[in-house]
């Protein structure tokens, strides 16, 4: 599971559950106003890479 990542646009809900899970966790940021609410109690939000756009992704890959 080192090469597994997660990519996703929802830091409540990607990637707190990327972080729970032990992955590298990519968040693409979007407009906030386009993210569905999701609570994630006390689980970690924090992406361990940001990036604008999937292209960046695929260029860190």
């Amino acid at each position: 599971m080192e090469n597994a990542v997660i990519v996703g646009d929802n830091p409540a809900s990607d990637i707190a559950g990327g972080n729970a899970a032990g992955l590298t966790t990519i968040l693409v940021h979007r407009d906030p106003d386009n993210i569905v609410a999701f609570e994630s109690g006390d689980l970690d939000t924090k992406p361990d890479i940001t990036v604008q756009s999937l292209d960046e992704v695929i260029s860190l890959l």
